[in-house]
């Protein structure tokens, strides 16, 4: 038995713990989402509300205004009253408004205003250094590049919402920016922004990413020892048990010769689940396989007895056939050859050939449907009806309607037979010819090729009483060589279900030579194995020739 590198108890093992990894940590990540982007909104919806309160203000006292002259006024130093205000109460960290001296100059990005607390004013050293006054140009390191292009898509764009930026730089650390474009008469326009520090945010997520961890690691510790332990007691052990069962069953069935000596080991009930009903179908299984050994066994010797009687019959019904060439050694004025191979050990397909009188030389092919012993038995019946009847004298349209009519008369099993007679005057060099449904034989002339005699057929024989046959008579010469098959030749198949087919034969006849008859069925045979290959032999293939030589 193979042996097992990862068991049942270490494959649930790892699925668990990795199904619980995921599983928090996908918990964890959406969690922490979750609470960044609600936290983000609350500062957006913050800062939006300061940066609409300050554009009142501008408003009120018409700063705008002031960008022509850049001078400050009593509305200036107001809103820069207000402004610091607002700073003390609010909690940002900078609060200030630019506005670009040339129109399109990232470069002119001044001042207009700012507010400042008093404890800024102090650390500064003063108004004179806390304060940035208006036309102040910004210094380089005051905003990043990214910044200032934002501001001035702003104003270029005449965006007139509330924007948000958000930026993480080692100087500020984790800030959101809002700002808002503020436009006037002509050409000028300000941005007015609030900077908030979101540092508050950064701890806040990382001591939620330490909370879930240890959370969630305490709760995959304690599930995993509750699921593994009850999965361990109630499938894996079992499931366990019931291998070694198995085990110990298939190698006594390699050990005991006898099935009657198998005993399969039972497990003992463990729970009223499925694993409970897999346990009663393993057993009774092992069980089922015992009787279907001791069955097999019984059935075996029992077709060993059969095959020896098939092959018995399949000799019978072979020696029926002429099966020794050359058949009429003491005839010089024709030559026939025939071959026949069953699809199983005894088939429907018979050939016959006998003289009637001292001239006339009489060919038979035909083919039973079905396969098989019926088609056998009833291929003997209608073989023996066929010889009696033309060794009586009769002609062979009257022999083939007597025939038919004995056949159909207790027919309960449907069967019927194809066959196809030539009674050939060696004297006369004529032939008398019926057709009973079979395949139309392929006659060649000396100086011709092989060609199909299309006879119109009549009624396959057995099916149905009363059925009249029709004689045709051809004219032979010396040299002519008839060739007859069953349709087991044309309906030979290969792997891509292909047919043989009647072309394909007839120019494998327009091949092969015609003067020994014995070579030129082994050649056909040859050429059909070829096309076939690989692919089992589903019909009958029999073969007839025979040829007409002449006084």
């Amino acid at each position: 038995m193979k042996k097992i590198r990862f068991g049942l108890r270490q494959k649930i093992t790892v699925f668990c713990t990795l199904f619980a990894i995921i599983l928090c940590g996908s918990v964890g990540y959406i969690g922490y989402v979750n609470y960044s982007s609600n936290m983000i909104r609350k500062y957006q919806d913050y800062a939006g509300t300061l940066i609409k309160f300050i554009e009142r203000k501008f408003e009120d006292n018409n700063i705008i205004s002031l960008l022509d002259g850049e001078a400050m006024d009593e509305n200036y130093e107001s809103m820069r009253h207000e402004l610091n205000q607002l700073k003390e109460s609010a909690d940002a960290d900078y609060i200030y408004s630019l506005y670009f001296k040339e129109k399109g100059d990232i470069d002119s990005m001044s001042y207009v205003i700012n507010g400042v607390t008093a404890q800024e004013i102090a650390e500064a050293g003063g108004e004179e250094a806390a304060y940035s006054y208006l036309g102040e140009l910004c210094g380089e390191d005051d905003f990043d590049r990214e910044m200032k292009e934002h501001f001035l898509e702003c104003i270029e764009t005449g965006n007139r919402d509330v924007n948000y930026y958000v930026n993480n730089t080692a100087e500020y650390g984790y800030q959101l920016t809002c700002y808002k474009a503020i436009f006037g008469e002509g050409d000028n326009a300000l941005i007015i922004a609030v900077d908030i520090s979101m540092n508050e945010i950064n701890s806040n997520r990382i001591q939620y990413v330490r909370n879930v961890s240890i959370l969630s690691v305490a709760l995959l510790v304690l599930f995993l020892i509750a699921f593994i332990g009850i999965t361990d007691r109630s499938v894996v052990k079992p499931v366990m048990r019931m291998e070694e069962s198995s085990r110990d069953f298939v190698e006594q069935t390699r050990r005991i010769q006898s099935p009657d000596e198998l005993q399969f080991r039972p497990v003992p009930s463990c729970s009223k689940d499925e694993i409970e009903v897999l346990r009663q179908s393993i057993e009774d299984m092992a069980e089922g396989i015992r009787s279907y050994m001791v069955d097999l066994e019984r059935v075996t010797e029992e077709k060993g007895k059969i095959t020896a009687e098939l092959d018995v019959a399949t000799n019978i019904q072979l020696s029926m056939l002429p099966r020794i060439f050359p058949a009429f050694p003491e005839r010089e004025d024709f030559d026939v050859y025939a071959s026949i191979a069953t699809a199983k050990e005894v088939g429907g397909d018979f050939y016959d050939f006998y003289m009637i009188g001292s001239d006339r030389l009489c060919v038979t092919i035909a083919d039973v449907s079905g396969k098989g012993v019926p088609a056998a038995l009833f291929m003997v019946i209608a073989k023996t009806l066929l010889k009696d009847h033309m060794l009586l004298g009769k002609e062979p349209a009257q022999a083939f309607m007597d025939v038919n009519d004995l056949l159909a008369e207790s027919n309960e099993q449907d069967m019927f037979v194809t066959v196809w007679m030539a009674v050939i005057d060696l004297a006369a060099m004529k032939a008398k010819v019926v057709n009973a449904g079979h395949n139309p034989p392929l006659l060649k002339h000396p100086d011709g090729e092989f060609e199909y005699c299309n006879i119109k057929p009549g009624f396959v024989l057995g099916a149905m009483e009363g059925m009249p046959y029709q004689e045709t008579e051809l004219d032979l010469a010396p040299g002519d060589v008839f060739y007859l098959y069953t349709d087991g030749i044309t309906e030979a198949n290969n792997t891509a279900e292909e047919l043989y087919g009647e072309d394909r034969l007839q120019e494998c006849l327009n091949r092969c030579g015609t003067e020994d008859l014995k070579s030129l069925l082994e050649q056909v045979k040859a050429d059909i194995d070829g096309f076939v290959g690989e692919a089992p032999q589903f019909d009958d293939m029999t073969m007839v020739t025979f040829k007409v030589k002449g006084k």
